[in-house]
């Protein structure tokens, strides 16, 4: 993109151009002009000046002012110390290279390097175990090329949403005028929360199951009569009449214990077996990232819930909200994770 500076020095030279041949005082000439327009006149001569000693306006490579603060050589030591690093601190780069804080912020800006949130990502026990993550995904992949996946889980809402990014930071000219209420939040130490279940698929959402107290522990009796039955089943007939869909539940031991089997079974349900479902790969199921963009509805605007309650009426309201386009998208991105994670590894797919 070309600069303000830049586009006067060619509409200078332009004017220069057309003038010059046919007046003998196209210097004056051309000072008379811009003057009129506004223009300093030592910025009109100092033009006129570069375009008699070099033919144009053109800035010359390394005609500026050289760096003292940080010469190349210092800039090429900062990028080495900054790229592709971690708890890089900018105070004590400037102490380093004794200057301020601000000062290396830019140069790093200059150097177009961007500071980015670290990824969340599942700890693995050891490269085997990797490996086989990525064996299970390909097994999935080319399994289950031409149905849709159904994918159910559960999550925790509690009162507040103080960990939401949006949340945790307040704007304020004076921080001692800033009320207490922004300033601060409080969190009782065993807050209630809400349990969420429900299944997303390329066609919708299930009826969501919100359960609260003592009620929230979830064990195969409980999954298969809040959840399953009422809720998965009903929605799997009515989507899927044709059975194209396969149901990928996590591995948690009430998903797979010999009741919950048992039940899938007798109902007809197409479910990933256990053998073939890989362990501890959040980053591939779009559930996990269904359940973020919820979050953020939910506790928009620093909403706090009063109780339980108000809270359940509020997440409710809030899966209503979520445009279908969104659900669609969100659940049809499980094959190319998949295909991702086996063949750039399983790691490659955390985002």
């Amino acid at each position: 993109m070309v600069s303000k500076q830049e586009q006067t020095r060619l509409r200078v030279v332009q004017f220069i151009e057309a003038h010059k041949t046919q007046l003998t005082n196209w210097k004056s000439f051309t000072a008379k002009h811009f003057l009129a327009e506004g223009m300093a006149k030592s910025t009109i001569y100092r033009i006129i000046k570069r375009y008699e000693q070099q033919g144009s306006v053109a800035r010359v490579i390394g005609s500026g002012r050289p760096a003292k603060k940080l010469t190349r050589e210092k800039m090429t030591q900062l990028k080495r110390l900054v790229n592709h690093k971690t708890g890089v601190s900018q105070r004590s780069l400037a102490l380093r290279f004794n200057c301020t804080q601000g000062y290396i912020s830019r140069m790093i800006k200059r150097l177009k390097l961007r500071c980015l949130k670290r990824t969340k990502v599942p700890r693995y026990r050891d490269n085997a175990a990797k490996r086989e993550a990525m064996k299970r995904c390909r097994k999935m992949y080319n399994l289950y090329k031409a149905v849709d996946f159904v994918i159910d889980d559960e999550k925790y809402f509690g009162l507040t949403g103080f960990q939401m990014s949006g949340n945790r930071h307040f704007y304020t000219s004076n921080k001692d005028r800033t009320p207490s209420t922004i300033a601060t939040f409080s969190k009782k130490k065993f807050e209630p929360k809400v349990m969420l279940w429900l299944a997303i698929s390329p066609r919708g959402i299930t009826r969501p199951v919100l359960t609260s107290g003592r009620s929230m522990a979830v064990n195969s009796s409980t999954y298969i009569t809040r959840c399953l039955n009422p809720c998965l089943v009903p929605f799997l007939q009515e989507k899927y009449p044709n059975g194209d869909y396969v149901f990928w539940p996590d591995k948690a031991s009430s998903h797979y214990s010999a009741k919950t089997i048992s039940f899938l079974e007798s109902k007809g349900v197409n479910f990933v077996p256990k053998d073939i479902n890989p362990t501890e790969v959040p980053q591939c199921r779009p559930i996990e990232d269904f359940f973020g963009v919820l979050a953020r509805y939910v506790y928009a605007r620093n909403w706090i819930a009063k109780d339980t309650e108000a809270l359940k009426r509020r997440i409710r309201n809030c899966i209503k909200k979520i445009p279908e386009q969104t659900v669609q998208a969100t659940s049809r991105a499980v094959r190319k994770r998949l295909l991702r994670a086996y063949r750039c590894g399983i790691l490659s797919v955390c985002h």
